[in-house]
């Protein structure tokens, strides 16, 4: 008795075995971030520029996740520009799940937009970009921290998750002395939805 694999959309073919009573298949492997780009479930936020004055910690990003499904945090891209009077490194800092401070109360709605330019999707949940001395409280768990030399550029991939109601506030303290900085944070992430698990 011979089974047949034939195509279950309507359109009629049937698989292909050769001599050897090999299945010829054709496989394409797509990463999980790309596949969240195509579906258009993948997000930039940004910061925009912003001068830092003193060398005091200011909040800078705050995004927070109001959708069903998970959110990953793929990408961070943090840019300094030289301190004025700074000297040393400055701390990046990952707050999770703060529940209040200026950043948040501010409300200053962050560059937000989807990384498939074609796709209607918007982001389901909130994203802030911050100011100097913008502050966040009541931060549970773990912070992420980095330090870095000022005027240098930090990329690296937190792989946090944020389930729903889930948020980061991501923040900068410049080097000691700093009088005048100008920095900016890029984050990239994407819905982890059924279509990629």
């Amino acid at each position: 008795m011979s089974t047949t694999i034939k195509d279950g959309t309507g359109n009629g073919p049937s698989a292909k075995v050769d001599s050897k009573n090999r299945l010829r298949t054709l496989s394409t492997n797509v990463t999980t971030v790309d596949n969240a780009i195509l579906n258009g479930d993948a997000f930039i936020f940004n910061s925009g520029l912003v001068t830092l004055t003193t060398d005091g910690e200011s909040g800078l990003l705050y995004f927070k996740n109001n959708s069903d499904d998970n959110l990953s945090v793929n990408l961070v891209n943090f840019v300094q520009g030289i301190s004025t009077g700074g000297t040393g490194h400055g701390v990046i800092q990952g707050h999770i799940n703060p529940t209040g401070g200026t950043l948040i109360s501010t409300a200053t709605a962050a560059i937000n937009f989807n990384t498939n330019t074609s796709s209607p999707k918007t982001f389901d949940g909130l994203a802030y970009a911050g100011f100097e001395g913008a502050t966040t409280t009541g931060a549970l768990g773990a912070n992420i921290i980095m330090t870095e030399g000022a005027g240098k550029e930090v990329r690296f991939d937190p792989k946090a998750v944020l389930p729903k109601g889930g948020s980061i506030t991501w923040a900068y303290t410049p080097p000691s002395g700093n009088t005048s900085m100008v920095v900016q944070i890029l984050v990239i992430v994407y819905v982890v939805t059924e279509d990629i698990v």
